[in-house]
């Protein structure tokens, strides 16, 4: 069963018998879109900047080793005919190796992306549980839930508390939170808020245009290699 299906089953049990117990009355509940507070406050805001210019910074090395590999590509093309075999055969080995160490490069800066953006969320994220667990204490409410995991359907913008977050975390002092590898915080009892999914803030992939390895002069098959597909 999946983390947004236990916690509709939860949320639904827990309304069913404080129905059951005549206290239906006495349940607040609030909502709270973690990912567009993430990207409204400060340091959610200085976060994206952090990570775009990181972004082009990849993205122009992996431009250059792409015009790197397109005049070895040309080179190969225009003196195909006048190199014998054996060079060829080496010019050709050196671009393929060319072409796998750009397209590790790719995978590797990725990857550092992917891994620096989960570790600046998760900071701001666990500052913001802290937040809304005192405001859940403070306020009376019984379960704040995320709206941007997709577990709720439709809520009335009256109890959205994405703006007031906003509000009390760009007020409140840093906290030093941990930049461990933790995978989030287990559900809170007693009335406490529960356990949110970091949400990413979607740095823009990097992206590499195709390339194709030139056709051997001794009548193989052409050998061709593409980049892999940013996620």
């Amino acid at each position: 069963m999946s983390s947004r299906r236990k916690l509709l089953s939860a949320i639904s049990a827990f309304l069913l018998v404080s129905a059951a117990a005549g206290a239906i009355a006495q349940v607040r509940i609030a909502t709270v879109d973690l990912h567009q507070a993430i990207m409204d406050t400060t340091d959610g805001q200085r976060a994206r900047r952090r990570l775009e210019g990181e972004f082009s910074n990849r993205q122009r090395e992996l431009d250059g080793a792409q015009e790197e590999l397109r005049r070895m590509q040309s080179e190969i093309e225009s003196q195909r005919n006048v190199l014998s075999p054996a060079a060829l055969n080496t010019r050709m080995e050196a671009y393929q190796a060319r072409v796998i160490e750009v397209q590790r490069q790719f995978v590797e800066y990725q990857q550092e992306l992917a891994q620096h953006e989960a570790a600046l969320t998760r900071r701001i994220v666990e500052r913001m549980q802290a937040i809304l667990r005192e405001m859940g204490q403070t306020d009376g409410y019984t379960v704040i839930l995320d709206t941007s995991t997709g577990a709720v359907v439709w809520a009335p913008t009256t109890i959205d508390l994405t703006a007031t977050l906003v509000q009390r975390y760009n007020a409140a002092p840093a906290t030093g939170a941990a930049e461990g590898d933790g995978e989030g915080d287990t559900a809170m009892a007693d009335g406490e808020t529960p356990a949110m999914t970091t949400p990413a803030m979607t740095t823009p992939a990097m992206t590499t245009p195709a390339m194709t390895t030139p056709a051997m002069r001794t009548g193989s098959a052409a050998m061709s290699s593409a980049t892999p597909t940013a996620h």
